[in-house]
């Protein structure tokens, strides 16, 4: 009995090591590895706040290319005041509190397929995730968020617009 013990304590032991080993095998070889100490919640989940976020993930790239394009709608959830500094032209800006409002206002008649791309200036998307799932949550099947979008955005030289109109008039 005690020597069954001891193998099957060995076998759990050896299974332990050969699945340990082919993970971190496995992680140095991914593109997008995984780190094991510390975290970065955002990169490697695309979720910071507590509840998980379904949240589709834009580039700067691809933000770019939709907007030399002119095939989205970009949506800032920067507050007004910041929104007035600089914002990505043609941008709406559309701050959490003020969701509704913007959905009666900019985005009533709009198609369901319309592609949105909202973006804010915080590294983790936490502005942004919220004002990306009133959208969806409204029937807005293409919502992408660009998270840090207006930090990214400037530090690129990319245009930018100042002063417009926000949500709240």
């Amino acid at each position: 009995m005690k020597g069954d013990y001891k193998k099957i304590l060995l076998e759990a032991f050896i299974i332990l090591v050969l699945a340990s080993t082919t993970g971190l095998a496995v992680n140095h070889i991914r593109k997008d590895k995984l780190r094991l100490f510390g975290t970065d919640c955002f990169k490697q989940t695309r979720v910071c706040h507590a509840e998980a976020k379904s949240q589709e993930i834009v580039s700067l790239e691809e933000s770019s290319a939709f907007f030399f394009k002119n095939a989205a709608i970009f949506v800032d959830a920067r507050s007004p005041v910041a929104f007035m500094m600089g914002h990505i032209p043609g941008a709406l800006n559309v701050p959490i509190d003020q969701v509704a409002l913007a959905l009666e206002m900019y985005f009533k008649g709009l198609s369901p397929d319309t592609m949105i791309i909202v973006y804010d200036g915080d590294a983790e998307g936490n502005v942004g995730a919220d004002v990306a799932d009133v959208l969806k949550s409204a029937g807005f099947k293409n919502v992408l968020l660009f998270p840090d979008g207006w930090t990214k955005w400037q530090a690129k030289g990319l245009p930018v617009e100042i002063g417009a109109v926000s949500a709240n008039g």
